[in-house]
């Protein structure tokens, strides 16, 4: 099979290719961090000690994060790999004997131009549990590329690796002191909002209320932004039934020097009495036409502030509390792009699926294959 990047290549802001042992040639699209760290890097040739792909894939993952993405070219095959909560979203579907693959929610021209049939035993699994991970998507024959997964692909066929997975299921529990814990995620939380924001200087809006995980993510950012004052947006809803929080996000803001922006949660909304935590996806039409009315007031304040980006806390007080269920794994402290391999480790929820060997493209429900295994393809 033949793998077409286009549509993936003309969506990135940078392009950097290396050559590993004279055979396998890696191009970073965008750029990359440290997936302990968070501190910016660069691929080194010295890092890769084998010259397979199935090695060679597994240490970008283990090694690299950011919202980037990288395209192995090996004599047995190519690969895309998207590290771990990587906001590159990547899709793609197969026509013939030819992979296309593109970046974002925008289907192009070519793909518009098919007639796909509506996924809708995905849909109904989506809207009664908005955590569940699967490469299927709304579109019969449109698939995602998930984050801290791959894509193997060669003249045999292909077939989506789940790294992050594997990883998760293969953990152990360590003892770490507090003070280190806390030195950890101070460093980490710093380097996210830092390869966030990098690209964006002063032109973005952080979306929060008076909590623990908002509040980490503004105060981190005000600490790298001292220079200026940050766009602080927050929904309120007087009849929210945890309590009305501007007291908390103004003692916020000020805390931060930020410039607050308050949107009133039900201002477009023809129900009156819907709290802002009903901001989450939702399949109730009621509340979900709430939810899009309130999200776009949230863009437009952001826009009038002149941001390009929005970052939101959602997740990190259980990421920090350690107290969240598995159904939240999805979610890391500000969307984070790099959300470092410590915590994509210990957020992902685990579905290993059965070992089987690959006969077919897919397995029947295209759950991604472990890493385990060792396709004849990629051998």
């Amino acid at each position: 099979m033949r793998l077409n990047a286009d549509g993936l290549l003309d969506s990135v802001k940078e392009l950097a290719s290396i050559v590993v042992n004279g055979r396998v040639e890696i191009t970073v699209l965008n750029d990359i961090v440290d997936a302990k760290t968070g501190e910016p890097t660069e691929l080194e040739p010295t890092h890769f000690k084998g010259t397979s792909l199935p090695e060679i894939v597994a240490v970008l993952q283990e090694r690299y994060a950011g919202d980037a993405a990288f395209i192995v070219r090996a004599p047995s095959g190519t690969a895309i790999v998207r590290p771990p909560f990587s906001e590159i979203s990547i899709f793609y579907q197969v026509r013939n004997d030819v992979i296309e693959c593109w970046a974002g929610l925008k289907l192009p021209d070519a793909v518009l131009a098919q007639r796909h049939a509506f996924n809708f035993d995905y849909l109904i699994g989506l809207m009664c549990n908005t955590s569940w991970m699967t490469p299927e998507t709304g579109l019969c024959g449109v698939f995602e590329l998930l984050s801290g997964a791959a894509l193997f692909i060669s003249r045999g066929g292909f077939r989506q690796v789940d790294f992050l997975a594997s990883a998760v299921a293969r953990l152990k529990g360590t003892a770490v002191s507090f003070e280190d814990d806390v030195a950890s995620f101070r460093r980490l939380i710093s380097a996210s909002v830092a390869h966030k924001t990098r690209r964006y200087g002063g032109g973005f809006s952080i979306e929060c209320s008076g909590g623990l995980d908002s509040s980490v993510v503004a105060l981190a950012a005000a600490d790298l932004h001292r220079d200026r004052s940050l766009s602080l947006l927050n929904s309120y809803s007087e009849t929210d039934v945890k309590g009305d929080e501007r007291f908390f996000f103004a003692a916020l803001a000020e805390r931060a020097r930020g410039v607050p922006t308050y949107v009133e949660t039900n201002a477009r909304s023809s129900m009156t009495d819907l709290s802002s935590e009903l901001l989450a996806p939702t399949p109730r039409p009621c509340k979900l036409a709430a939810t899009i009315a309130t999200t776009a007031q949230l863009h437009e304040a952001a826009q009038a502030a002149g941001s390009r980006l929005v970052l939101t806390g959602d997740g990190g007080d259980q990421l920090f509390l350690k107290n969240a269920p598995l159904d939240d794994g999805q979610r890391a402290a500000c969307r984070s792009p790099i959300a470092t391999r410590d915590i994509a480790r210990a957020r992902r929820p685990c579905d290993p699926g059965p070992s089987v060997c690959l006969a077919c493209s897919w397995r029947r429900d295209h759950r991604p294959e472990q890493p385990g295994l060792t396709p004849a393809y990629v051998r």
